[in-house]
């Protein structure tokens, strides 16, 4: 499958030919640039998945925002790491608040 090149402030990423996108602000398609045989496919649907996201407590915030940069194939330091636990835990503690608070 042919992937085509969109560039932007914040990096490049290749786009399957068969995938609708959305181009990100300042991002253009690169012309000339295609990759025949390029594994963003796998990358897209890796990303799109919703696994963990969600919770029977709700949602978790901070792995929102960590499938959202993987999709931007901007990579996870540690200090993101750290802010991704941190926020899911903040989450999970402000819906357990509110349960209690009327009384589910």
């Amino acid at each position: 499958m042919a992937c085509f090149l969109l560039r932007s402030k914040y990096g490049d990423r290749w786009m399957p030919e068969d995938k609708n996108y959305t181009l990100l602000p300042g991002e253009y398609i690169v012309e000339g640039m295609i990759d025949w045989h390029c594994g963003a496919q796998a990358d897209f649907d890796k990303a799109m998945q919703l696994e963990k996201i969600w919770t029977s407590d709700g949602l978790m915030v901070g792995n929102v925002i960590k499938k959202v940069t993987t999709f931007l194939r901007i990579p996870q330091c540690m200090a993101c790491r750290g802010r991704q636990i941190a926020y899911n835990r903040r989450g999970l503690e402000i819906q357990a608040k509110i349960k209690d608070a009327i009384g589910l």
